[in-house]
C-alpha cells in the first residue's frame, strides 16, 4: 500500500525540518516484531522510500502517528526500509 509521510528531523527543541514523501506501507512482520520485542521496542510500520529521499531522520508522521525509526535497511535497488515504532503517548496530527 502507498501512503505519504513526513519525515522529521529535530533542528533544536522547538524547530524541526519536516519533508513529506511517498512510500510503500507494510505491516511488521511476526519475526521483526519477536526480534525487536526482545529489545523492548514496538514495531508499528515498515516504509520504504528512495535512498535520495533519506537524510537520516529520526521521526515520521503516519496517519497522524508520531513514529521513530529504530532500524534502518537500505537495499541493492536504491531504496531504503524505514523501521519504526510508535512513541508512546503522543498523538500527532498532520
Amino acid at each position: 500500500m502507498y501512503g505519504e509521510i513526513t519525515l522529521i528531523e529535530p533542528i533544536n527543541e522547538k524547530e524541526t525540518e519536516e519533508k513529506q514523501v511517498f512510500a510503500e506501507v507494510y505491516s511488521i512482520t511476526q519475526s521483526e516484531y519477536v526480534a525487536a520485542g526482545q529489545k523492548d521496542i514496538k514495531p508499528a510500520y515498515k516504509f520504504e522510500i528512495w535512498n535520495f529521499e533519506y537524510d537520516g531522520q529520526t521521526d515520521i508522521v503516519y496517519n497522524g502517528m508520531r513514529l521513530t525509526v529504530y532500524r534502518t535497511y537500505p537495499r541493492p535497488d536504491d531504496k531504503i526500509e524505514l523501521y519504526t515504532e510508535e512513541r508512546s503517548g503522543r498523538r500527532w496530527q498532520t
